[in-house]
């Protein structure tokens, strides 16, 4: 089994991620032609005439740039140039191994949040017993023409009361319970053994449908068929060669047969259209009516402008609790109608066209969207990271919102290895064509009503860790040096400064800045395009297409990741535990009271340290003891020490026309300050503020409160010059204007989405790459909303019979939500600050 696993990993990095090979094959439709329009001149890079009046970017045609262009880069927008060694790469060295990459703020396996055990069993057998299992070469098999209308009832409506309920028992069974294949083809065929002698005893009765009844080769394919869609027929495509321009990946391998010809897909991509996910939302009774419960009077759907207010100046009582994200000034501040369209030559803009001047939530049925993307491990043991796209209606309740039946999962990017940007933005340019037709509006049918209603649809904001929020969004890795924070100019080697950490001393970035050079990389060569992200700080993302989206806006700080995640344990392990502020409590520590973990889920309190460092009720005002020599806590030290001053000198030169030599040698002699008195008030007023924000409401004084002691905590640590990574500066500089613009953290943290990831990641698998597994995956998130399907079409029914109750029945107690899974990441991350 593992030396399958080993091939089938070695045979996928050989094959689906290498230049030159086919990044995804989609099962669901094929990959749209480039509408982009042809390449134009760019001409200096820093030419912002906007002497061209607003016009489509199909109206733009101009030559192609030559390659003796030559690009001038002014002093005010570009990184300075400085005669030091420090300043020869984009990126922060690497040279000291553990600290550095951390402080590069990478996240690491270790980072990610330990999954809690949930109630819900599962199967941990081979997944080839499992009925949503599907072989790569099997998915297209047996498709019978075109594509099933979604909305029409699944064929096992037209059979027989009787039939209908076996079909969905075994469903439910083979979902929900772990039954396996072979225990699946069992049972129907005993349900179908009982109706056939029922209907050989009595001449009177008589079952539609039985004649069809699991008259497949295997169970789960009759299951799938009766009960379930069909997705894209691989036979539509007219060649197995990629329609991409200047790609030479191969779709699909062609094998000859009898029969006729068999094609099984290269690499296979699940998606699921985000239009045809609503859809299915809005025939659940009640689902669009939830989706209006967030109105408050001054609400209600009619013409009215968008909100102009911004800031504290949004909230007419700063003391009034926020709720969810409903409350944050962001909500009403979108616009509908808008096109992207180029204003002049360069610039890019978001334009009224036929000044409507409407506020998006005031349509009668505006939805925002919050999506989430994120890698994980599917594979226990193993090197296979695969990706997963979530999508939730900001307009659903909070207290519902997240559940698993509330969240789209879109897609499912196969492993073994993270996409490319360019890869990624392939994959994109599929969900952005849906997301571009749904917010000009596009109809679903709503149960209930005759006939369909208008809907529009708007992504709000990208809840998503860092990593994924960069890519998302085109911009460079947190670990760039001029681009470490995609809000404001702060370089990386600034998180030795205190002024790092103070908004009032910041100079704001321009998203659309980062819009304008996005659409120039998307229009030059590879090679220009990549002088504009190591200059610029940002890289063409499909994501960019869309209305309302601005990279460094749309793209939320996650205070999960930043705080719980990584500050909490970058506190105790590099600033307490390796500069040995805890070598002299040790022993008390283990005396009794309390006990502190050495481990990177730790608990970290006030009270523990409190206990551990105090003398007489009172911490003293005295330096922790220097660590012994040739001790892992005085290397570590020394390491600290060496970063902090490379960084304090490439900042000092960095804002200084005339260094001195008296400043470079005091740089020299920098050591962190070792008062326990200090660090102890920091870590209080830190924790106090902490408290504060992640609480489930919060009022606009509250967030003002709170970030104010993060904010003053943070500060105090740089000037002590202990070693800090960026996701301090984001925390202390721009989590206020977030909160104010999203309102409390539980509406955009990653909690429930990381609950997402171990609940995919909890499917058992074969190690088949090719996106055999995640294929899996896919079917199996999706089988709750086929039950809610199920259950529309079952209570349509104008007079169901027993059998209908019945099912009815068992497959509503399966919608029923479990608390402790909903609650048990966060609950236990929360636990590093009790």
């Amino acid at each position: 089994m593992k030396r399958t696993i080993k091939e089938h990993q070695r045979k996928d990095l050989r094959n689906s991620l290498r230049p030159g090979a086919p990044t995804f094959a989609p099962s669901s439709l094929p990959i749209p032609a480039s509408s982009s329009p042809p390449p134009f001149t760019l001409g200096s890079l820093d030419d912002d005439s906007e002497d061209e009046p607003l016009q489509p970017f199909s109206a733009i045609f101009e030559p192609s740039l030559s390659p003796e262009s030559v690009f001038h880069w002014p002093a005010e927008d570009c990184a300075p140039v400085l005669q030091s060694a420090l300043f020869s790469s984009d990126e922060e060295s690497d040279e000291d191994d553990d600290t550095v990459n951390y402080a590069a703020g990478e996240e690491s396996d270790d980072d990610e949040p330990e999954i809690p055990e949930v109630t819900e069993k599962i199967d941990e057998q081979d997944i080839r017993s499992d009925p949503l299992f599907r072989p790569l070469g099997a998915i297209f098999d047996n498709l019978e023409g075109g594509e099933k209308d979604e909305d029409m009832a699944p064929s096992a409506f037209d059979d027989h009361p009787a039939i209908r309920n076996a079909y969905i028992r075994v469903f439910v069974a083979a979902a929900f319970d772990g039954m396996t294949r072979q225990a699946a083809s069992s049972m129907l065929a005993g349900f179908k053994i009982a109706l056939e002698s029922a209907v050989a005893q009595s001449a009177d009765v008589e079952y539609d449908g039985l004649s069809s009844f699991d008259n497949r080769r295997e169970a789960s394919g009759s299951l799938h068929r009766r009960l379930d869609h069909l997705p894209f027929p691989l036979q539509w495509l007219p060649s197995p060669h990629c329609d991409e321009p200047e790609c030479t990946g191969i779709l699909y391998t062609l094998k000859r047969l009898v029969d006729g010809e068999k094609r099984t897909p290269t690499l296979t991509l699940p998606f699921v259209p985000p239009e045809k996910a609503l859809q299915r939302m809005a025939l659940q009774p009640g689902k669009v009516d939830q989706w209006q419960k967030w109105r408050g009077p001054e609400d209600i759907p009619g013409i009215r402008e968008p909100s102009a207010l911004k800031g504290y100046a949004a909230f007419s009582d700063l003391d009034k609790p926020m709720t969810d994200i409903t409350d944050g000034w962001r909500w009403r501040t979108i616009q509908a109608g808008l096109e992207r369209r180029r204003n002049g030559k360069w610039e890019i803009r978001d334009v009224d066209v036929h000044e409507l001047n409407q506020q998006f939530v005031a349509l009668p049925n505006g939805l925002i969207l919050q999506i989430n993307i994120d890698w994980f491990q599917a594979v226990k043991g193993g090197n296979h990271s695969t990706g997963a796209m979530y999508a939730t209606v900001g307009n659903t309740p909070r207290s519902s919102r997240c559940l698993r039946e509330e969240t789209m999962l879109l897609i499912i990017f196969p492993g073994p290895r993270e996409p490319t940007q360019e890869q990624f933005n392939n994959v994109m340019r599929i969900c952005v064509k849906y997301f571009k037709s749904m917010y000009n509006g596009f109809h679903l049918e709503v149960h209930g009503k005759p006939t369909p209603d208008l809907f529009h649809v708007q992504i709000g904001s990208d809840a998503s860790d860092l990593i994924a929020s960069r890519k998302t969004s085109g911009l460079l890795a947190v670990t760039s040096k001029w681009f470490m924070c995609d809000h404001c100019d702060t370089p990386f080697f600034a998180l030795v400064d205190g002024d790092a950490f103070d908004s009032t001393k910041l100079n704001q970035r321009d998203p659309w800045r980062y819009l304008k050079y996005a659409f120039r990389a998307r229009d030059t060569s590879p090679e220009i395009a990549e002088e504009i992200s190591r200059r610029r700080g940002v890289r063409w993302s499909a994501m960019d297409e869309l209305v309302n989206w601005l990279p460094g806006v749309t793209n939320l700080f996650d205070l999960m990741h930043a705080v719980f995640l990584t500050i909490v344990k970058h506190i105790f392990r590099e600033i307490f535990q390796k500069n040995g502020l805890l070598v002299e409590c040790l022993p008390r520590l283990r005396g009794g009271l309390v006990r502190l973990k050495q481990t990177s889920g730790g608990r970290l309190s006030p009270y523990c340290l409190f206990v551990a460092w105090q003398v007489d009720s009172e911490i003293p005002n005295n330096d922790a003891k220097p660590s012994a020599p040739n001790t892992k806590n005085a290397a570590a030290q020394a390491k600290q020490e060496k970063l902090v001053r490379a960084r304090m000198r490439e900042n000092y030169l960095a804002k200084t026309s005339n260094p001195t030599e008296a400043e470079l040698e005091r740089i020299n002699t920098i050591q962190m300050n070792r008062s326990l008195r200090l660090h102890y008030e920091n870590l209080v007023q830190f924790t106090a503020g902490i408290r504060i924000i992640s609480s489930d409401t919060i009022s606009p004084n509250e967030v003002k409160r709170g970030c104010g002691a993060v904010q003053r905590s943070i500060r105090a640590w740089a000037d002590m010059h202990c070693h800090l990574v960026p996701y301090f500066h984001y925390a202390a500089v721009h989590l206020e204007e977030q909160f104010l613009r999203y309102g409390p953290a539980p509406g955009w943290w990653t909690f429930p989405y990381e609950r997402n990831n171990g609940f995919l990641g909890r499917f058992n698998h074969n190690g088949h790459s090719g996106g055999e597994l995640e294929g899996t995956m896919m079917r199996g998130w999706w089988k709750t909303t086929l039950i809610q399907d199920l259950i529309a079409h079952l209570e349509s029914i104008p007079n169901p019979a027993t059998e209908d109750v019945d099912s009815l029945n068992v497959l509503k107690s399966r919608l029923k939500g479990d608390r402790s899974e909903r609650h048990g990441v966060r609950m236990g991350l929360h636990g590093n600050l009790n």
